[in-house]
């Protein structure tokens, strides 16, 4: 259980930092950047759950000669604090971090539709050349989406 807690978290600081650099090519080039986010997670949380029924690493008939005895003090760390947490609570806390997904991905989905759901009610209005959607209650800025069939974006601000 530690071993793949630590292997999620690496995994995750390595898609965050793929998706910071994707993030800020698009920013760049003035392309939407949601769907980064999104995709990062989903590698994410796909990745964290098919570790553990993955088979182990691949052999290699030549090792290369490496020292790991200095490794042996962290292997044996991991070994204790594996045994004395008990099976059942590693199989509580893989079902608690998979509830919290769900709950998060469910709260991101209610989020989103009451927010898409207000959104056509705020009027249109010509700022600074591009067209925009005014929210009287919500802001500073809210939401900025870049629209196919509109040849400037369409972006979502709000009067404070």
């Amino acid at each position: 259980m530690i071993a793949w807690t630590l292997y999620t978290v690496a995994v995750g600081l390595c898609i965050t930092v793929a998706a910071t650099a994707a993030d800020f090519v698009l920013r760049l080039r003035r392309r939407p950047t949601r769907f980064v986010w999104i995709a990062a997670a989903v590698i994410s949380l796909l990745l964290s759950a098919i570790a553990p029924v993955r088979s182990g690493p691949k052999t290699n008939e030549h090792p290369a000669a490496i020292d790991l005895s200095s490794l042996a003090l962290v292997q044996t760390g991991l070994r204790s604090v594996e045994r004395s947490v008990p099976p059942a609570t590693t199989m509580y806390l893989a079902g608690l971090w998979a509830l919290a997904a769900v709950l998060v991905a469910g709260s991101f989905t209610v989020a989103y539709s009451r927010l898409r759901r207000a959104r056509r009610a705020w009027p249109v209005v010509d700022f600074h050349g591009r067209r925009v959607r005014v929210s009287p209650d919500m802001g500073p800025i809210v939401v900025g989406i870049k629209t196919r069939n509109h040849s400037s974006a369409l972006g979502v601000a709000a009067i404070t």
